[in-house]
């Protein structure tokens, strides 16, 4: 492998996409991606039903109205909108919030790739690790992934590289660098 360096500076959506990967990673590792999704999904079929039918009943059974249903589905939609949207509000505002503009996962980034591993840098941070360290290297959405934990890794994006060929023959020497360095 002949030696590399490459300099790049993280944007916030860079950071996202970092997540989404972790994400992906986790879901593929543990292997309930698939079937959480579709036990929500599976959950959700059942227990609505069951909720509307009991409300349906027992609206009447408590005084009200047949009409009254109505306003009971519209004030449940309002409700869940409502909880969903608050979620939802609270998780984008954390993940502005995840990183400063000025700390060093933002910062402009140096990252020298040689025989004995990686060397990462940024202003106040310098890190070093070996190929063994390393559990594998992967893609999302174009960006490359170098995975020293199952859910921690140094992301690269796409622009570090000049032309795809260059990403894809990074992606490959770091591959055939982990397997030997593992094995």
């Amino acid at each position: 492998m002949q030696p590399r360096h490459l300099i790049y500076k993280l944007e916030p959506a860079d950071v996202a996409v970092y997540q989404r990967a972790v994400q992906t990673r986790m879901n593929r590792i543990s292997g309930q991606q698939t079937s959480s999704k579709a036990m929500a999904l599976v959950l959700t079929l059942l227990v609505l039903p069951l909720f509307l039918a009991a409300a349906h009943v027992l609206i009447p059974a408590f005084g009200f109205g047949p009409n009254n249903m109505v306003s009971f589905a519209v004030g449940l939609a309002a409700g869940v909108t409502i909880i969903l949207g608050s979620l939802w509000a609270q998780y984008f505002a954390q993940r502005k919030r995840g990183v400063r503009p000025g700390g060093p996962v933002l910062a402009e980034r140096q990252l020298e790739v040689s025989e004995d591993g990686i060397k990462s840098s940024s202003p106040g941070l310098t890190n070093q690790m070996a190929w063994s360290r390393f559990e594998d290297v992967t893609e999302c959405d174009g960006y490359v992934v170098l995975w020293f934990e199952p859910a921690a890794g140094n992301i690269i994006p796409p622009r570090a590289f000049r032309r795809e060929s260059e990403r894809a023959e990074f992606i490959a020497d770091c591959k055939a660098r982990i397997v030997r360095e593992a094995g």
